[in-house]
């Protein structure tokens, strides 16, 4: 974390350069988006009951929601299982079918009397 007369000695150096300029308020931007993201994370983590499961359920989905959103296609599978939206019916069954099935033996007639 840089102090701040260092940054205002950034400031001092750049100016009359715009396009540092706008390269340090990009800068800037990016530092609160991510500080804002944190926080608001750390301020859901404080809200789960971990006793109440309905609000532990309720947080899950919210996450694989997030993660399947941004392409997590493991966390959509899931999701789609919790919901029920997966087919059951899609199990696959294996049938065994010999297409070649060995030849029949032939009894010989027996020569013996009765």
């Amino acid at each position: 974390m840089e102090s701040a007369q260092i940054v205002f000695g950034r400031l001092k150096e750049i100016a009359t350069d715009n396009k540092a300029l706008w390269q340090f308020a990009q800068e800037h931007y990016e530092a609160l988006r991510k500080l804002r993201k944190a926080e608001e994370k750390a301020s859901k983590i404080g809200k789960i009951n971990f006793d109440d499961k309905e609000s532990v359920r309720q947080a899950v989905f919210e996450h694989l929601f997030a993660e399947s959103d941004k392409g997590n296609a493991q966390a959509s599978h899931r999701l789609g299982e919790y919901l029920g939206l997966a087919d059951k019916d899609r199990d696959i069954t294996i049938e065994v079918v010999n297409y070649n099935p060995p030849a029949k033996k032939r009894r010989k007639p027996s020569t013996r009397k009765k």
